[in-house]
């Protein structure tokens, strides 16, 4: 991903975030702080869909945050880091051969 569309990512998630903030608010949901042996079957449905659609704005907005993130980490430290675990994996499959050809010599 360029710097570019990597900015436009960035903006977008800034807006999402306002959107979800207005979303989890339970104050913007039909028939907030009305007990729910009071709501219509209507309110009832109404209601359910602005928790459903909470649920998918902070959902949204993680996966954005997320692709974010992974596209922002400097590529040397992931490749170092990876470098790292092949490396420890090499080794131990180097043990292993090391004492098989050991124990074939033995015999």
């Amino acid at each position: 991903m360029n710097i570019k569309q990597l900015k436009k990512l960035q903006s977008l998630r800034n807006k999402l975030f306002e959107a979800m903030v207005f979303d989890t608010n339970p104050e913007n949901w039909v028939a907030y702080a009305k007990p729910a042996k009071e709501l219509s079957k209507q309110e009832k449905d109404e209601a359910a869909w602005c928790r459903r659609q909470a649920a998918s704005s902070i959902a949204l907005w993680e996966k954005i945050d997320k692709l974010i993130v992974q596209h922002s980490e400097p590529k040397s430290t992931i490749n170092i880091e990876n470098t790292q675990l092949d490396l420890l994996a090499v080794e131990e499959e180097a043990k292993t051969l090391l004492v098989q050809i050991g124990a074939n010599n033995d015999s």
